[in-house]
């Protein structure tokens, strides 16, 4: 995990500082692993729960900090595909298009 400049600020925003920093970012990573590894039919269940919604916001939160993850679950499991614009959707294109070619 990779404690970037933009996940530290925001941590650092909530008053975490020193060795709290480190341990916030890793539970972040650790729960954005957990939702990562649920299929669409559990994302979908999260979002009709406090905590599965607090799950999904975190996770979301830790995402859009890093680099090549999944930023936008609900949009994920309710359609199936990646938001427009999602530099990981761009780049399965690519990936696709230089397959096909």
């Amino acid at each position: 995990m990779a404690l970037t400049e933009k996940l530290k600020q925001k941590i650092n925003a909530h008053s975490f500082e020193w060795d709290r920093e480190e341990r916030l970012a890793k539970s972040m990573e650790d729960i954005f692993r957990l939702v990562s590894s649920r299929d669409f039919s559990n994302l979908r269940q999260f979002q009709t729960t406090k905590l599965g919604n607090a799950l999904l916001d975190i996770a979301e939160e830790f995402a859009i900090t890093q680099t090549g993850l999944i930023k936008d679950f609900r949009t994920f499991a309710n359609t199936g595909k990646l938001p427009e614009g999602d530099p990981i959707n761009e780049t399965l294109k690519k990936n696709l298009d230089n397959l096909n070619k």
